[in-house]
C-alpha cells in the first residue's frame, strides 16, 4: 500500500553540457520503499531548427530504493514532514532527508538526477 506523504522539488539550470532545463521530483513511500521520480524538461536551444511541435523534449526516470537497505535502514513514517527533498545549488544532485520517529537514524539519501 503506498502512503501519499509526498515530497515535490524542483530546479531551473542552464548546464553548459545540459543547455536550459527543469528537473521535478516527486518522492513517496510505497510499502517498505522509497520512490523517487523525476522529470527533465529540456528546451532546445534553436527553435527555429526544432522538428518536433513543442520545442522542448521530456524525460522521466523512476528510482526505487529499499528503506531496509539503507544504513542505517528506516521505516516509512506516516507524517507531515517525513520526507524532505531539495536538489544542490547547481541541480545536479538531489537530497531526500527521511526523517524518522527516533532522530537518530533520520536518513539522507543523495541521487545524482541527470538522465
Amino acid at each position: 500500500m503506498c502512503h501519499i506523504w509526498l515530497s515535490i522539488t524542483r530546479t531551473l539550470l542552464r548546464v553548459e553540457v545540459l543547455g536550459d532545463c527543469c528537473f521535478c521530483c516527486f518522492v513517496f513511500t510505497c510499502g517498505d520503499a522509497l520512490i523517487l521520480t523525476t522529470l527533465k524538461l529540456k528546451w532546445f536551444e534553436q527553435v527555429e531548427l526544432c522538428i518536433s511541435a513543442v520545442p522542448f523534449c521530456v524525460q522521466w526516470v523512476t528510482h526505487t530504493q529499499s528503506l531496509a537497505a539503507l544504513i542505517p535502514g528506516c521505516d516509512a513514517v506516516k507524517s507531515r514532514g517525513a520526507l524532505l527533498a531539495a536538489f544542490s545549488r547547481d541541480g545536479l544532485v538531489l537530497a531526500v532527508i527521511i526523517n524518522q520517529n527516533d532522530p537518530k537514524v533520520t536518513s539522507v539519501f543523495f541521487l545524482w538526477v541527470v538522465l
